[in-house]
């Protein structure tokens, strides 16, 4: 893939996605540092609201991931408001909150979010019981 990628759009076409995939780990990074200035020691509920808040946050970010990466234009990456009207439709520019009810998005990233709480879930479960016995 990585060959095709190169040979149909070069190496622009390799760093499609590289700048929003930046601004999302930027965003995350600024959540998660902001959480741990207001409590270092989390409780569930804590965590529970911090958990719906990146979810959130990344629905609208994962759509315009993918649109940029599948985007045949070369996108500038110093100008996110160019790039905001090339990727998003007139419709989701004038509200946003449109991007949440594209098809099976919502229940995608549910289903993410829901296997992750398991594993984490699971794995603690596991590391207590090491820990008890």
């Amino acid at each position: 893939m990585f060959r095709r990628v190169y040979k149909l759009e070069g190496m622009a076409g390799l760093y499609k996605g590289f700048m929003p995939t930046l601004f999302t780990g930027f965003v995350v990074f600024i959540l998660v540092f902001l959480t741990w200035l207001v409590s270092p020691v989390r409780s569930t509920a804590f965590n529970l609201i911090f958990t719906l808040l990146s979810f959130i946050v990344s629905l609208p970010l994962s759509v315009i991931i993918n649109r940029a990466i599948c985007t045949p234009y070369r996108l500038p990456s110093w100008e996110p408001r160019t790039t905001l009207c090339v990727l998003l439709t007139p419709t989701e520019r004038r509200s946003f909150w449109k991007l949440y009810l594209n098809p099976g998005l919502f229940f995608i990233h549910f289903l993410t979010l829901l296997w992750v709480g398991v594993i984490i879930a699971i794995s603690m479960i596991a590391l207590a019981w090491k820990i008890l016995i």
